[in-house]
């Protein structure tokens, strides 16, 4: 696990680069110290002398070239936070994340840079060429400056993307994998060993019907499907995996008919359906009509940029049904998610201009939240809300 105090800084990231750009430059101080006063002689010419310093100082010259340009690309903060990082546990604060990436890419980039040049290391020794080597060695350092990155900045703009939700990057809840591992590696902290009593208290706030229909997206295996069931609510879910849904079922003592969908298996037993796959592939059409949505731990799943995503495609899907919504507030400095502090403000951001909001419960629960409190967070705020689509 990479800590704050474990992750490299700037001034380090920085020093690392020069010492390691800077080695051909010594190896050549030391062949020419070599072929100088020790008398080293060649071990054999592998080309003529002539071709290869025409090779040496035309790899030399399209490295120079190229250097910035792979610099960028092997450096931009998107593709830094995307880069696998092992031995890191999903909660880590993403300023030593971003840290450790930078690190890591840092020395990605080097191996590349530094290929040319302890080729030509590696040559001049074989040639006894110290004149190559050295300037081989200058090469090396002028590449240094011309390819060096801003740590500072890289490291900052790498951690805002690992904030954002970077797509496809391993190990961030954007990415399908980290909560497909979650799932298989059971680090369940997120599921309720029994119905979640927001729920229970709140559910008759929206005075359903019998029979109303009830949407859980991001359902997990929940046992409030179980229990909206048992209040004669038919109950659709959407679930990224597989091992989840799989699970929910055969906690409920139930087996369910699977068949394909666009974007995933749809499972089926009863009065209870769920989704499993992505669930921005999941059209109303496919969905079918909703009453109600039960959002418990979806939106607070979803890094920022994600939940920005999420919510109006949410309201497309459900006709803006009316919605139970459950949120957490805690100080993001304090650790980060999931699940995400989604505060009020972000709240009627995202739907005060579809829907009339009300604070239904507000309750601090930090010390049910092992993880949280374990971690140093002060406060764990559980908000629930009603969201009733807006007149007109």
């Amino acid at each position: 696990m990479y800590k704050k105090s474990g992750a490299p800084s700037a001034r380090t990231l920085n020093l690392l680069w020069f010492v390691t750009l800077s080695a051909p430059l010594l190896i050549g101080g030391a062949l020419w110290y070599l072929v100088r006063f020790a008398d080293y002689q060649s071990a054999g010419e592998l080309v003529p002398q002539e071709m290869l310093w025409q090779l040496a100082l035309g790899a030399m010259a399209l490295s120079l070239l190229v250097a910035r340009p792979l610099r960028n690309f092997i450096m931009s903060p998107e593709a830094v936070a995307r880069r696998p990082l092992t031995g890191r546990k999903a909660d880590t604060a993403p300023s030593a994340v971003a840290a450790a990436k930078v690190h890591t890419s840092m020395f990605v980039l080097l191996g590349m840079l530094d290929a040319v040049a302890f080729i030509i290391v590696a040559f001049s020794f074989l040639h006894a060429d110290a004149t190559l080597a050295l300037l081989n060695g200058v090469y090396a350092l002028v590449l240094a400056v011309i390819a060096k990155p801003d740590f500072v900045t890289l490291t900052r703009d790498t951690e805002r993307a690992l904030r954002q939700g970077t797509p496809d990057s391993p190990g961030d809840p954007m990415e399908s994998a980290f909560w497909k591992e979650k799932w298989h590696k059971q680090e369940l902290g997120f599921h309720l060993p029994f119905v979640n009593p927001v729920l229970k208290r709140n559910l008759p706030a929206f005075d359903l019907a019998a029979g109303a229909r009830v949407f859980v997206p991001l359902c997990g295996k929940t046992l409030d499907m179980g229990w909206l069931l048992a209040q004669g609510h038919p109950v659709v879910g959407a679930e990224l995996s597989e091992l989840a849904v799989r699970q929910l079922f055969e906690e409920l003592g139930v087996t369910p008919e699977v068949d394909d969908w666009a974007g995933g298996q749809r499972w089926r037993h009863g009065e209870l359906t769920v989704f499993q796959g992505d669930l921005f592939q999941l059209t109303a059409e496919q969905l079918g009509p909703v009453d109600l949505v039960y959002d418990r731990a979806a939106l607070v799943a979803l890094p920022e940029v994600m939940r920005a995503r999420y919510a109006p495609h949410l309201r497309a899907l459900t006709g803006a049904a009316p919605q139970l919504l459950i949120t957490f507030e805690y100080d993001p400095a304090e650790m980060d998610g999931p699940p995400f502090p989604v505060f009020a403000e972000e709240v009627r951001r995202l739907y005060q201009d579809h829907y009339t909001l009300r604070e239904l419960s507000r309750q601090d629960v930090i010390e049910n939240q092992d993880r949280f409190k374990e971690a140093g967070v002060t406060a764990f705020v559980q908000v629930a809300w009603k969201l009733n689509p807006a007149a007109g």
